[in-house]
């Protein structure tokens, strides 16, 4: 059962961060709406605020869902929360970035711009935590409503096989 586990953590790795390096290629190569580096032409979100929203809103939604989705198999869970979500999301880069926007000189003749070049860093930190906040928080209240829904289902479900066992009991006289 580990090996399993282990697995479904690395292929759903693999393709969490498959997902990262796509969503960085369109919206900051291909589109050139986020990224701080002189090739890109957005700068006010880092260029991974995508991919971290989503392996926060997946871990979100995995989280509230639990319990729906741990009896399918054991390495779902595990796949989906620590290996796509884990690698699809990177704190590192979101890091290196803000430096990169504060140090790295962005004036025109080379030289630093500090009020620019700190409130840009600051604004890279604060809007991308609450890029990641406001998905995670999303996440989880879709899941929350998917488990509800779940819960509710099984118990109708329980409730009208009680129903025809005592159906069952009253035709047969026991």
């Amino acid at each position: 059962e580990q090996v399993a586990v282990y697995g479904g953590v690395g292929v759903c790795a693999v393709v969490g961060w498959v997902a990262r390096a796509c969503l960085k290629q369109i919206f900051t190569v291909e589109l050139g709406i986020t990224g701080v580096f002189p090739d890109a032409r957005g700068g006010v979100l880092h260029a991974d605020v995508l991919a971290n929203m989503l392996g926060a809103f997946i871990f979100g939604l995995v989280s509230k869902t639990e319990k729906e989705l741990k009896p399918y198999h054991p390495t779902f869970y595990a796949g989906l929360t620590t290996g796509f979500a884990g690698s699809c999301t990177t704190f590192s880069s979101w890091m290196v970035e803000a430096a990169a926007a504060v140090w790295v000189p962005a004036g025109a003749d080379g030289g630093h711009e500090w009020a620019k070049q700190v409130c840009r860093g600051l604004l890279l930190l604060v809007g991308g935590f609450h890029c990641l906040l406001g998905s995670m928080a999303l996440g989880k209240w879709i899941g929350q409503s998917i488990s509800e829904h779940a819960s509710r289902r099984q118990a109708e479900a329980a409730a009208a096989a009680a129903m025809e066992a005592e159906k069952a009991n009253v035709e047969t006289g026991d």
